[in-house]
């Protein structure tokens, strides 16, 4: 199994407190990984660990070859990693396209088709025919596929979305969802944090659970959901398989 990204002892602390603790995993070339656990967790942490807005303590984070410790975040961009946020921030007064033209400016370094970048960024993303209208009119839903078009544009090989799903209806859930497949399809592989468990367990091919910024499971979806020690940590309710 080919390995994207390499994370071995990540520690963040703030002072005393200690927000991730010696946290180990692999990611999987070619599907879909989430990072799992209850609020507190240390999962958007983690992310920010590894795109360089946070510094390490401790740990050390490896991808395409390169060791990432200390690294800027557009140096981590340009090396073909992107992060899609929770809260989508687009620049309201400019159209859906020139808002997904401004993540395929810049992203992984190499030639590049810009038109061609904002095309397939939109296609997957599902927005193509919202691409002439002002940011300012989308709605919660496709605010977040618009913010996972202005990162596909950047061409990562490891796309990082942030809890895409929260606030959706099913209907736009299983729309990202349909992008993530499609997106995979076109070569990146995706780290996905996400509350929302059935979606988790539909989509993901790997998932690590943690709990109070620690390791305590990892495998495959179906295998994590019997596990007690994360059943015990959902508040004794066995995960959806």
């Amino acid at each position: 199994m080919s390995i994207v990204l390499r994370a071995r002892g990540l520690t963040k602390r703030y002072g005393d407190m200690v927000v991730v603790n010696d946290v180990n995993f692999d990611v999987p070339a070619g599907g879909v990984m989430s990072l799992i656990g209850p609020n507190g967790a240390g999962k958007s942490t983690i992310f920010n660990l590894l795109t360089g807005y946070t510094p390490l303590n401790a740990g050390s984070v490896e991808f395409a070859g390169q060791m990432l410790n200390g690294m800027p975040t557009h140096r981590i961009a340009a090396l073909g990693i992107a992060r899609a946020f929770q809260i989508a921030r687009p620049f309201r007064g400019l159209s859906v396209r020139d808002n997904v033209r401004v993540g395929a400016l810049f992203g992984r370094a190499g030639a590049r088709d810009v038109e061609a970048s904002i095309d397939l960024a939109l296609r997957l993303a599902n927005l193509a025919d919202l691409a002439e209208e002002p940011a300012s009119t989308l709605t919660i839903g496709q605010l977040r596929k618009l913010e996972l078009a202005r990162a596909v544009a950047a061409r990562p090989t490891l796309l990082l979305a942030d809890e895409p799903l929260a606030g959706l209806v099913p209907a736009e859930s299983d729309e990202i969802l349909a992008s993530f497949r499609d997106m995979v399809n076109h070569g990146m592989t995706i780290l996905l944090v996400e509350h929302d468990m059935p979606a988790v367990m539909q989509i993901s091919d790997h998932v690590v659970v943690l709990e109070a910024g620690a390791f305590i499971a990892e495998g495959r979806p179906e295998v994590v959901a019997r596990n007690p020690r994360v059943i015990e940590a959902y508040l004794g309710q066995e995960l959806p398989q």
